[in-house]
């Protein structure tokens, strides 16, 4: 019964984490020459929530694109990221990186 209670707080906690994300980039102002603007696409630089977001958001694509293709497995050895800069080392031709 416990076990099945932690499970369903998981949950809860997890869907209460996307519902504040959410909120935050559905509202994500800023102040530009003393006027407030809101952000309609993608996250406002110096937002709190910006380095979180880059760092679940580019965690998912390379585990789900890089990470995975056979041409990042041969071709790539050296791969570091902090945030959303990334630092590669390319072993492939010219072309292949096209």
């Amino acid at each position: 019964m416990f076990a099945h209670h932690q499970v369903n707080s998981d949950r809860l906690h997890d869907s209460f984490i996307i519902d504040l994300l959410d909120f935050a980039l559905r509202h994500n102002f800023f102040l530009f020459d003393r006027v407030f603007y809101l952000q309609t696409s993608g996250v406002a630089m110096g937002a709190r929530c910006a380095p979180s977001f880059a760092n679940l958001f580019l965690e998912w694509w390379e585990s789900t694109f890089v990470f995975v293709s056979d041409i990042f497995k041969n071709r790539v050895r050296r791969w570091s990221r902090f945030i959303d800069d990334v630092f590669f080392i390319w072993s492939g031709s010219f072309s292949w990186g096209l």
